[in-house]
């Protein structure tokens, strides 16, 4: 770095900024401190690196990156849309914050922006870090010349071959069955909307049928019932007459396979169990997606990669698995019986 910075005539410090793609020093002298840093082999000591992150957050009035974190949600439902994934964002912005970094959302929700337009905007903005929580659907996409960021995906929504970091749905399917059959269950039924099942590469039906194949001699698969839409009751009736399970594995905050089972008298047989646990499930056990530590590992990989200079799309993605935790609700005999023990 001495070397560097004696070719320039520019105090070490700089170089170390201009290294760092500080937006304080100019375009053109962190592209010529980069490129000598090249032709010298010039690698960053790790322990120093770590060493000045753990430093960074407790300068007061110091100057602090901006991180951009692009929420694209669809234009009727974006206000839900913003809500299932709160947490994600706060668990992106606490781990930011304590690396010394600012996250800053931008809301693309209905805009149409060219991508030179809005990459011009975050350039502007000194941005160079981008997270890209889950969109809506495969079909969307975002405005993005992606040559200028470091870029970090969070699920498999995102066509891009960005690294990302994703909720593990394989095993995630692996636990909720085996919670089924550890209550005894053996016709274990799969509802998953199309959409869902597309975003998430079809990988809980892959661990699904596994997992069935494995289990071949102790229980029954059932079909899957792909539905169309959130509102298919007419396929599920059929589904549910012609296989009868004795317990459905699905997305129950974001179907209404609870009010279907219990029109048809079932809800006393049929035990419901959640892919993605949240608060507001009825008393469903589930599997917990950590939206929180989620957002945090997206921001330690983003903070990663901005440190070593690497913008643009990877050559070879690099997916980061985050296994989901099982929940344990109490069932209503259950809640009856300990309020009368009170």
């Amino acid at each position: 770095m001495q070397d560097i910075a004696r070719r320039f005539g520019v105090h070490p410090s700089t170089v170390s900024r201009a290294l760092r793609n500080d937006p304080t020093i100019s375009q053109d002298m962190r592209e010529r401190v980069q490129a000598a840093a090249r032709d010298l082999g010039y690698k960053p000591n790790p322990l120093i690196s770590a060493l000045v992150r753990s430093r960074r957050p407790r300068r007061s009035g110091s100057y602090r990156a901006h991180l951009g974190y692009l929420f694209a949600g669809p234009v009727d439902r974006a206000r839900v849309w913003r809500r299932n994934y709160d947490e994600l964002f706060f668990g992106a912005k606490a781990r930011a914050n304590m690396l010394g970094y600012e996250l800053e959302e931008f809301d693309l929700s209905g805009r149409d922006l060219s991508p030179k337009r809005f990459t011009q905007i975050l350039l502007t903005r000194n941005i160079h870090g981008l997270i890209l929580p889950p969109l809506y659907s495969l079909q969307d996409s975002l405005p993005v010349e992606w040559d200028h960021f470091g870029v970090i995906a969070i699920g498999h929504s995102h066509r891009i071959p960005a690294n990302r970091v994703v909720h593990n749905h394989f095993a995630a399917m692996r636990t909720a069955l085996a919670a089924c059959r550890a209550r005894g269950r053996q016709r274990i039924g799969l509802v998953l909307t199309r959409r869902l099942h597309e975003k998430v590469e079809k990988l809980w039906l892959a661990s699904y049928v596994f997992d069935h194949f494995e289990q071949a001699d102790r229980c029954e698969a059932r079909p899957l019932l792909l539905m169309e839409d959130r509102n298919d009751a007419a396929r599920f009736d059929v589904w549910l007459k012609q296989n009868r399970p004795d317990a459905i594995i699905g997305l129950q905050n974001l179907t209404p396979i609870h009010a279907w089972v219990k029109t048809a008298g079932l809800a006393s047989e049929i035990e419901l169990v959640t892919l993605d646990y949240h608060e507001s499930d009825r008393g469903f056990s589930g599997v917990f997606h950590d939206y929180g530590r989620i957002g945090a590992t997206a921001v330690d990989q983003l903070v990663g990669q901005l440190e070593r200079n690497e913008r643009g799309l990877p050559r070879m993605p690099v997916s980061t698995l985050i296994d989901g935790v099982w929940i344990e609700r109490a069932t209503d005999a259950q809640r009856e019986k300990s309020e009368r023990k009170k």
